[in-house]
């Protein structure tokens, strides 16, 4: 459920791709919580996944995403030559973070399985 107050949501209603319902959160509960937000119709999700097109690889291997473990911070970067060729998440502590020492480098797929262990 998104909340938003976009005046897209409106016209996107109108072609019936999203609906606005009312979810009651904890009902049955000492303090239940009322929700409205915007969510997909099934028009919506069909258009969602058909504008997407057939799957590129291509797209995939030129980038991955560098990722440090302890402050989180995420960047796109370009693949190494050195990176496996399933990688899409390398994790390696940032510059800020790994205080001049040299870091573990460890390799994950798309599905977050790290790479190197069967």
């Amino acid at each position: 459920m998104l909340q938003s107050k976009a005046r897209i949501y409106a016209l996107l209603e109108e072609e019936e791709y999203v609906k606005q319902p009312t979810e009651i959160y904890g009902a049955g509960e000492r303090f239940p919580v009322t929700a409205t937000g915007w969510v997909l119709t099934h028009k919506g999700r069909i258009v969602y996944c058909e504008s997407c097109g057939p799957y590129d690889e291509s797209d995939d291997e030129a980038m991955v995403m560098l990722r440090c473990p302890n402050c989180h911070r995420a960047q796109q970067v370009a693949r190494d030559a050195t990176d496996p060729p399933e990688t899409a998440i390398v994790q390696v502590r940032c510059p800020e973070c790994v205080g001049g020492d040299f870091d573990e480098v460890l390799y994950f797929d798309v599905h977050g399985c790290q790479l190197g262990w069967e």
